[in-house]
């Protein structure tokens, strides 16, 4: 395993860690959350005290047990990491002050955040003061620096929100998860918002599914082995069967699978070496959206790609005529 993959992988274990905790009725020791997130106890002990460090976790009385700190949405530190890894990945290196503008925070959270990532080898501070993420992680095989993937499928979201009226996406892959790179936000008064820099597994929702059915065999193994994936109680075989109904079809579909009453219907996108470099979605709540308008959903995506030029997979596409389990 490359170093920036490993530092990937030690970061995903340790919001593991804190997704655990966060649903536990009470403080756990080491060893516990060690064979609860299948790692060895050492590899637990560096997370906790690195957490710690940072006041994402806290020692119970006697030092034996830990918890998440009390009071405040304990998992926004989380979230606001994900959102920095996500800005610093698509930017340039930036001043602590830009950082925390762009990302609509304030210095006083952005400078732990910052400090948890150079802890945890993801980002590195520079001698004239601006922030980067540390060599590897840079480096985005999908979405190299040369192809603006935003910019080439604007039009194409613009057209597919015009059609539908809904909220349109578009994801990246960032290891097991995927990245909101740009929304938008259907007029409609009831909607469910994507934010962007939002990070969700790949193993729930229709974006997740249309971007993992498109994997190599032995990387969506790994997936289903994760411990995040267990904790989250996945049915590998339903989830093996929605992939090969998403690559048969061409775009996936979801109805309450990440968010209860929400809908979605998402297709990848691939360059024109076959390399997938992202996935188009729409959203909108269940009750707006039967088995028929999210199949229709998918194909809108589909025409307003091809009108565009723009690849997707398969080139052979099923009958939408499958029911969406809700």
């Amino acid at each position: 395993m490359n170093q920036s993959n490993y530092q990937l992988q030690t970061l995903g274990r340790s919001l593991d860690l804190l997704i655990w905790l966060e649903r536990q009725p009470e403080p756990k020791t080491m060893t516990m959350i060690a064979e609860a997130l299948n790692v060895a106890p050492p590899a637990a002990f560096r997370m906790l005290k690195t957490l710690e460090a940072k006041g994402f976790v806290v020692q119970s009385e006697g030092g034996k047990r830990y918890a998440l700190p009390p009071a405040r949405d304990r998992l926004a530190g989380a979230r606001d990491c994900l959102k920095l890894i996500r800005l610093l990945l698509f930017q340039p290196p930036m001043t602590e002050e830009a950082i925390a503008l762009e990302a609509g925070l304030n210095p006083e959270q952005t400078a732990p955040l910052l400090e948890l990532m150079q802890g945890f080898q993801l980002a590195g501070r520079s001698e004239d003061g601006s922030w980067q993420l540390s060599p590897g992680l840079a480096e985005n095989p999908a979405t190299p620096p040369q192809f603006d993937l935003r910019a080439h499928l604007r039009p194409v979201m613009e057209a597919v929100w015009k059609c539908t009226d809904e909220t349109v996406a578009l994801f990246v892959t960032s290891g097991h998860m995927q990245v909101v790179i740009d929304v938008l936000q259907t007029t409609q008064p009831l909607r469910y918002a994507l934010d962007l820099g939002a990070m969700y597994p790949l193993y729930a929702g229709a974006a997740g599914k249309a971007a993992l059915a498109w994997q190599k065999a032995e990387r969506i193994e790994a997936i289903l082995a994760d411990p995040a994936t267990r904790l989250a109680g996945v049915d590998a075989d339903r989830l093996l069967r929605d992939l090969e109904a998403t690559r048969n079809r061409g775009y996936a579909v979801s109805s309450g699978e990440r968010v209860p009453g929400a809908a979605a219907a998402g297709v990848a996108i691939f360059d024109g070496e076959g390399r997938m470099r992202g996935v188009l979605n729409i959203s909108g709540p269940a009750h707006r959206a039967d088995t028929a308008v999210i199949n229709g959903w998918g194909e809108i995506m589909i025409a307003e790609l091809e009108r565009a030029g723009i690849a997707y997979r398969p080139l052979r596409r099923a009958e939408p005529d499958t029911e969406i389990d809700r």
